[in-house]
């Protein structure tokens, strides 16, 4: 006796073969977790070094978009004990500014509705804290050493 299978059986199986016959993208994006690794080569680089010379390599973006996580922690795939414990982490690794809580900053960036990345590209740490006390900007333009520095 043959098994028949109903249709919504045959719908399921097609479904299945058809999302496990996707392209696994290369390097990047890599949205789900899989054998690749975008860094390969670059493993005797500190993380944040390789990963930013791996999206140069490669053309990539870093991370996925801001909104993409905001989706995720709206649907409660975020673990947001671990979320809390990494802003306290990052916030603590601060120099101390007055009257800036790090913590909160970080915690209002996971909020922004926006994509901007609340970094400005080039911006001074020394320029940023003069801004955040009330104080003039020292230089308003980098000198061709700092942008050199930047980019390495």
């Amino acid at each position: 006796m043959v098994d028949v299978l109903s249709l919504g059986k045959r719908l399921r199986v097609r479904a299945t073969a058809y999302v496990a016959a996707e392209p696994v993208p290369f390097f990047w994006p890599m949205r789900t977790f899989i054998h690749h690794n975008p860094l390969f080569g670059l493993e005797h680089l500190p993380f944040e070094q390789a990963v930013r010379r791996g999206a140069g390599l490669f053309h990539a973006r870093v991370f996925l978009p801001r909104g993409q996580y905001q989706a995720w922690r709206r649907e409660g795939k975020v673990d947001e004990a671990a979320l809390e414990r990494g802003l306290r982490q990052a916030a603590a690794g601060f120099a101390a500014v007055p009257g800036v809580d790090w913590e909160d900053w970080l915690r209002a960036l996971t909020a922004a509705p926006h994509e901007r990345s609340g970094v400005e590209p080039g911006a001074l740490a020394p320029d940023v804290a003069a801004v955040l006390q009330g104080r003039a900007i020292e230089s308003a333009e980098p000198s061709p050493q700092q942008l050199r520095d930047m980019l390495s």
